[in-house]
């Protein structure tokens, strides 16, 4: 049946024909105001049909469908018909015809619904800020709580600071919104913008002159280290032009410049550097700085500028006394080694548990770098290389192979020593070989 078509549902009605419900539980009257026909809608009205129905939609009614759709012909027909409980109703989420409206950005549906006494809630102008409908802000505003609400504590600020929508945070500060205001985590609008990268917004809450550029969340996190860790450059810059503390630390003591390199927003690194004048030897609480995240993660023009605009200390060791060299080992990121080693990382050095950097690569181009580094020469490299060869056919216990692979990268000298030191294994283990096989002589026979 083709709903446009009235002669034919004028007929139907007059017949009493069943045409308010179909099998999946939506009415006559939902098709009709899908079509935002006003003459189609108020035959369905005429007819007695039930606007209010609750149609398996998640609780909504077809003013709920109306209002998110914008269809408002269909509109202004329903809420004429509703009573103040009709317009006001929540589906299964929570959720009024007037936030659906105002979610949807559909300025003049929410203007319908107000003026036909819908209730202009906080949660209605939270709805609005999804959309970031200035319009519709100024609409709701008169009516709406600016203040904190439901369990995360976000207010209208925030919500439109994190949605990065500029204008309808300017109306919101000159509705008085409180800039102070921190949501469950302590994160308050202007982290929220700076997280976001919204630099726009990060200009206006500044130039309010009321917020705290180094306020800090639940876990030490100010604005600059948010927006550092997620490179957005720009609103580094605005943040530091109004001052704020570029080695300010979190709870495990990293600051934004670790939190960059880690990252490898090479950029962020130059700004934090060269215009902030940023610790690049600062450590966390396990003894981490940037140049150990930035090597860490592969991040080699990060490393590159650190060693070179900032001189970082190549071979700081965290509590595990574990160098950048051996962390960019051991994540056998190649051309990352290659800088440490030319800016003059050690690679003898031994994290605590006896390991060096040659321990815990996987990589045969960074072990053959560790060596040339090491050894001091070809010959000495090849020497070490027959070492370790040499040793390890005779089987000797793990840990004299393991003191073997550590050593072969002190040059030649340390390798003889090694072997004067195994010398009475190897000929016990010669002894044993050579019985062996004069027991196997005498069996034969």
């Amino acid at each position: 049946m083709r709903l446009r078509d009235l002669a034919i549902l004028e007929m139907l009605i007059g017949c009493d024909a069943e045409v308010f419900n179909d099998h999946q539980g939506c009415t006559c009257m939902s098709y009709a105001v899908m079509t935002d026909d006003a003459e189609l809608v108020q035959l369905m009205l005429d007819a007695g049909a039930d606007p209010w129905v609750d149609e398996r939609r998640g609780g909504r009614t077809v003013l709920h469908e109306t209002a998110r759709n914008g269809h408002i012909e269909a509109l202004r027909l329903l809420v004429r018909k509703a009573k103040q409980s009709d317009l006001d109703v929540a589906d299964k989420n929570g959720d009024t015809p007037l936030m659906h409206a105002a979610y949807q950005g559909n300025v003049e549906a929410a203007r319908i619904l107000l003026d036909a006494g819908a209730n202009s809630s906080r949660a209605a102008l939270v709805k609005t800020l999804y959309s970031g409908s200035a319009d519709m802000v100024k609409m709701l505003l008169d009516g709406a709580k600016l203040k904190p609400g439901g369990t995360d504590g976000m207010t209208a600020l925030m919500m439109a600071a994190k949605g990065g929508h500029v204008e309808v945070v300017k109306d919101l500060l000159d509705a008085g919104a409180d800039l102070y205001a921190r949501d469950r985590n302590g994160m308050g609008a202007l982290m929220m913008a700076a997280k976001g990268g919204h630099v726009e917004v990060v200009k206006v809450l500044l130039a309010a002159a009321r917020a705290d550029v180094n306020a800090a969340d639940m876990n030490g996190m100010t604005a600059l280290m948010m927006a550092a860790k997620g490179g957005h450059v720009e609103v580094v810059k605005v943040l530091l032009a109004a001052r704020a503390d570029v080695n300010a630390a979190d709870m495990d003591g990293t600051t934004a410049l670790t939190m960059a390199a880690k990252g490898g927003h090479v950029e962020v690194v130059k700004v934090l550097l060269a215009a902030a004048g940023a610790n690049v030897n600062a450590a966390d609480m396990n003894g981490t700085t940037a140049l150990t995240m930035a090597a860490k993660g592969g991040h080699v023009e990060v490393v590159k500028v650190l060693l070179a605009a900032a001189r970082a200390d190549v071979n700081a060791a965290d509590m595990d006394s574990k160098t950048p060299l051996m962390h960019a080992a051991q994540a056998d990121c190649v051309e990352v080694v290659k800088e440490l080693l030319e800016a003059g990382a050690d690679a003898r050095a031994a994290d605590r548990r006896g390991r060096t950097a040659y321990d815990l690569t996987g990589s045969e181009e960074v072990k053959k770098l560790l060596l040339q580094d090491a050894g001091g020469g070809s010959g000495d490299v090849q020497a070490s290389y027959d070492l370790e060869g040499q040793i390890a056919s005779r089987s000797l216990p793990q840990r004299a192979a393991d003191a073997v692979r550590k050593l072969s990268i002190a040059g030649r000298d340390a390798s003889h020593r090694l072997l004067r030191h195994y010398r009475g294994g190897l000929r016990k283990m010669a002894r044993k070989a050579q019985k062996k096989d004069t027991h196997g002589k005498q069996g034969s026979q």
